[in-house]
């Protein structure tokens, strides 16, 4: 990340992968249906400041939901959407009692069809520290994701799969 004019912070060769956001944020606005977004770098690359910065742009903005895996030695069960659980009202008392994927999938799903929200923009970080449940969910989620307004993008660290699996 380098620095730009005033207090604002550029982001420097990250201009393709911020439109290819904007372009699969468009296609979602659009109502072609969800869009998956797997974006790979090293620690400290800027995936995060990528993220950060496509939020700050989206017009019009979306519900952007955020949850993250964590560098555990036995992963935290279904991480990332424990995160989500204070955005998703249905996910809290659905995670305590030990869902399967295609519930968690369709608490998620109905949160962001709901009537009274826009579009969606599910953030899940630090995919190569995720546990089996969650890349369960994932390929369930993104196998769905067809029949809603929802942009899913994960982050992960090429080096960190092998150490993970």
């Amino acid at each position: 990340m380098g620095v730009g004019a005033g207090d604002e912070a550029v982001l420097l060769e990250r201009g393709t992968q911020l439109a290819a956001l904007h372009g699969a944020w468009d296609a979602v606005r659009s109502g072609s249906g969800g869009v998956v977004v797997l974006l790979a770098g090293e620690a400290g690359s800027g995936k995060t400041a990528l993220l950060r910065r496509f939020q700050a742009e989206c017009r019009p903005p979306g519900i952007v939901l955020w949850g993250a895996c964590a560098p555990l030695f036995t992963p935290r069960p279904l991480g990332p959407f424990a995160d989500l659980a204070d955005h998703v009202d249905a996910l809290g008392p659905l995670l305590a009692g030990g869902p399967k994927p295609h519930q968690v999938a369709a608490a998620i799903a109905e949160h962001a069809r709901s009537a009274s929200r826009r579009d969606a923009v599910l953030v899940l970080e630090d995919l190569h520290w995720a546990d089996e449940a969650t890349l369960l969910l994932l390929r369930h989620l993104a196998k769905g994701l067809h029949a809603g307004p929802v942009l899913m993008i994960g982050t992960y660290r090429h080096a960190d799969l092998a150490v993970s699996r």
